[in-house]
């Protein structure tokens, strides 16, 4: 096998085995430098983060959803005082013959390259997960990410993604005492800063611009329009907002709080034969009063796990969101130059567009349950949010790239302001997870890493 070809057999085999078929040519090894025109196998110095003349960040992520400020809380909000990450999947590889056997120029599947060994090292069953968070013991976080990359069913998720975050910790005895602790510390957070009589101006001006967003929050689902949970959306970025002033509160939070408050919710919901909770009107017939707080709880929490991992998101100037539109253009341009010229050529800013990308991660660009399902690699992923969303992104911008460099710039602002997404299945999205893997195998190094982080 020659030196290139091994190369390729390995890049496609490290994709997970139930992605979809992902080409990989000659052409993609050279522009990632691991390979040069006579294909052979070269080393790879990645060229340095382009960077961006310093702007001002936009106010926000969009404006067109007006939301009229909701009341400030009544401070009798009554709460139960009863309570008291990591490497990627990796499969087998592509044997001699099996290289053989294949048309020269084409690809294998993906789910073709170690199916077997993983199934018979880790059956993918939900069953077996359910197993594994179910044991006595302690929960092997590798297997366990292995297994939650690939997509999670609504009855493990919850605690997947709990345990995924270090919210709890893998050892199951210490569990319940833990749950307790952090939900016993989040009451008083909303006894401190909550129900407080006494809101400086700057409090009273983060509660309102918190109250404009929270309307705004997935408008497409009723769920989100039912008051008790967007009191507790407003609570939670509240409590958070006060207890963070390094950043305080940003838009497009109010986007990352709501896939937590939904997985949490649907974790106590016990009416999911009358329908889906996403299109409930009410929640006071399906929650008792406990379990709307422990959901509330368990979410703030989570979501303070997230924001940690990109901080620079948030702070002054967002740097962490411009490095990234910098180095998002960079690599479409590495990738895709045809699509990076075009859109250079039509005078469109990266900022333009990715800005909001980058800030709510997708969750207006994608359907929610769709976001769903990939917040489940991003939290099995190393750096899944802070790195390998810009992957996702850049692969979400390819889908389009025959289409995109048809249009001009008016054109151009508005499909991607309102990509056509809305019919999207979970295939589509797998698509766009195995390619951004696939990228990421490719292209990262370390340093690019440190840098995107």
């Amino acid at each position: 096998m020659s030196a290139e070809a091994e190369f390729r057999g390995r890049m496609v085999s490290e994709v997970p085995g139930h992605v979809r078929r992902i080409e990989v040519d000659v052409n993609w090894f050279e522009l990632a430098g691991v390979a040069d025109p006579d294909g052979k196998v070269a080393s790879h110095q990645a060229d340095a983060v382009v960077g961006i003349p310093s702007k001002s960040a936009p106010e926000g992520p969009d404006d067109e959803l007006p939301g009229e400020p909701m009341q400030k809380p009544d401070a009798s909000f009554v709460v139960t005082d009863e309570e008291g990450a990591d490497q990627a999947p990796v499969e087998g590889e592509e044997t001699d013959d099996q290289e053989s056997q294949r048309e020269p120029g084409s690809q294998p599947e993906a789910a073709d390259l170690g199916a077997d060994r993983a199934e018979e090292a880790f059956p993918e069953s939900r069953s077996t997960l359910a197993g594994l968070l179910g044991e006595e013991t302690t929960v092997e976080l590798d297997q366990l990410k292995r297994l939650a990359w690939k997509g999670l069913e609504d009855e493990t998720r919850p605690m997947t993604w709990k345990l995924l975050l270090n919210y709890l910790p893998v050892n199951a005895s210490r569990r319940q005492e833990t749950l307790s602790m952090k939900r016993t510390s989040y009451r008083h957070a909303v006894d401190q800063y909550w129900k407080a009589s006494d809101w400086s101006a700057d409090e009273e001006a983060v509660f309102r611009q918190i109250s404009v967003d929270i309307p705004r929050t997935c408008p497409d689902h009723k769920l989100f329009h039912v008051k008790q949970v967007q009191e507790i959306l407003q609570r939670i970025l509240f409590v958070w907002a006060l207890k963070h002033p390094a950043s305080g509160y940003v838009q497009g939070m109010n986007d990352l709080v709501s896939p937590f408050v939904y997985v949490f919710l649907l974790e106590q919901y016990e009416a999911r034969a009358e329908g889906g909770l996403l299109s409930r009107r009410s929640v006071e017939d399906a929650f008792s009063e406990e379990q709307l707080f422990h959901a509330e709880a368990d979410s703030y929490w989570c979501l303070t796990a997230l924001l940690d991992t990109i901080q620079d998101y948030f702070t002054f100037s967002q740097p962490g969101i411009q490095k990234r539109v910098a180095y998002l253009e960079d690599f479409v341009h590495r990738v895709d130059p045809a699509l990076g010229e075009h859109l250079q050529k039509e005078n469109l800013q990266f900022l333009q567009f990715s800005f909001r990308w980058l800030n709510c991660l997708l969750m207006r660009e994608l359907p929610f349950e769709l976001m769903v399902r990939v917040w489940d690699t991003y939290l099995s992923e190393p750096d899944g949010f802070a790195v390998f969303h810009v992957y996702v992104c850049a692969a979400l911008l390819a889908r389009f790239s025959d289409v995109l460099r048809e249009m001009d710039f008016q054109e151009l602002v508005m499909f991607l302001q309102n990509l056509p997404t809305k019919d999207w299945t979970r295939n589509d999205v797998e698509m766009l997870l195995s390619q951004a893997f696939m990228w990421r195998t490719i292209f990262d190094d370390k340093r690019l890493s440190k840098d995107l982080k």
